[in-house]
């Protein structure tokens, strides 16, 4: 599919770029509350689940204007996502909030997928909305590690907020701002004590080295640059956790093991509920949030394979193994075609890998979806035009 040229875009965009800023904003708002020890109101959950209304039929909105001639791939398992999810949902009795969260990716890859075709201005525009929302969400993090007067708290998940800005971010085209990006966004990482982001900085950087080893003909000059990027990692991570007083080293050295609620005993629990599943709801699911709702540990799967099984079922297991095999190969295609746009992409794919295994990405359609925008940018501007490939601008 690919946008008509009988409407016109830009209207649609500008209502669609409103929408992502008023679900964004509620949506961070909302869990800087939640995570850094507060509670929820009424009224912002409500504020949340309207503009994810408004967000839905914007991104509907812009979808109308492309007409559909060759449906597959990606495509067809976000179109089939979105069919399906509201049935099982309302079969396991589920509420009308869970229909529209858990069908905003879909839409949203589609939304993003035509601006991308329409034109790379349109990924700058959406680009620049996630520099404001990395800014944000940087102050919100800063927030809750700084205090003049108390010593700094054990972890924060509020890095996410700005973490997974970062591909978006990666799209600049000097090389050495990249490079002092990815260096800004380890320290914040490390700083911020979560073991899932400080792993998944551990795989961007390894794709980091792969591109410079790919790219440099002279194959020793390459290995020299990756000795002195891994020896930067080395002394870095020995002073950071000197600053930190041992606390770094504490949490990476930290066990997991099948007592309480670390993640082993909860993938054991998750696991004996699914297999304890009758026949229809392992096709069907059990329902949005099912694992925190009937696990006596009253927390989610912490691994969104898990979570999808027994929450939305094997049906739609499938489907989201779709999406994985869809984005490993569009970034081994970029890896292959040396693209400029690999190390964003390869960013975005080492965080959905380790927060998805070890984490939740699918469950809370919050910053799941600034992965989800990015790949959709991506496919409409450079995989776009029956597949023959388009160079985004990058500025």
């Amino acid at each position: 599919m690919h946008p008509t040229n009988k409407l016109n875009t830009q209207p649609f965009f500008f209502v669609f770029v409103v929408g992502l800023l008023l679900y964004f904003l509620s949506s961070i708002n909302l869990w800087n509350n939640q995570m850094t020890g507060g509670a929820s109101t009424l009224s912002e959950e409500r504020w949340l689940l309207y503009s994810g209304i408004f967000l839905v039929a914007t991104s509907a909105m812009v979808w109308r204007t492309t007409r559909f001639f060759k449906m597959e791939g990606i495509h067809v398992v976000c179109v089939l996502w979105i069919c399906l999810m509201p049935i099982f949902i309302l079969y396991n009795k589920g509420s009308f909030g869970d229909c529209v969260y858990t069908i905003l990716w879909p839409l949203l890859f589609e939304a993003s997928y035509v601006c991308g075709s329409v034109g790379s201005r349109y990924v700058d525009s959406l680009k620049k909305v996630f520099i404001v929302l990395a800014i944000w969400g940087t102050f919100l993090f800063l927030q809750t590690r700084v205090n003049l007067f108390e010593r700094e708290t054990a972890q924060s998940n509020t890095i996410y907020f700005s973490f997974l800005t970062l591909p978006w971010l990666l799209l600049v085209k000097k090389k050495n701002h990249r490079l002092f990006l990815l260096i800004l966004f380890t320290i914040l990482v490390v700083w911020s004590l979560k073991r899932s982001a400080m792993l998944a900085v551990v795989l961007c950087w390894s794709c980091y080295m792969l591109m410079l080893l790919k790219r440099k003909r002279n194959k020793l000059l390459g290995t020299i640059l990756i000795a002195v990027v891994l020896s930067g990692g080395i002394l870095g991570y020995s002073f950071s956790d000197s600053i930190l007083k041992g606390e770094l080293s504490e949490r990476v050295n930290r066990e997991e093991t099948d007592e309480g609620r670390n993640r082993l005993a909860i993938y054991t629990v998750t696991w004996a509920m699914i297999e304890n599943s009758s026949v229809d709801k392992l096709f069907f699911g059990h329902g949005h949030y099912g694992v925190r709702k009937d696990s006596f540990l009253e927390i989610s799967a912490h691994n969104d394979f898990l979570e999808v099984i027994y929450d939305y079922g094997l049906v739609i297991l499938v489907l989201y193994l779709g999406l994985w095999v869809y984005v490993i190969k569009r970034c081994v295609r970029l890896f292959r075609d040396e693209s400029p746009l690999f190390l964003p992409y390869a960013v975005s794919l080492s965080i959905f890998i380790v927060m998805s295994m070890v984490s939740h990405l699918i469950l809370y359609c919050s910053y799941f979806l600034f992965l989800v925008l990015f790949w959709g940018s991506i496919e409409g501007a450079y995989f776009s035009q029956h597949d023959v490939r388009k160079q985004i601008q990058i500025k």
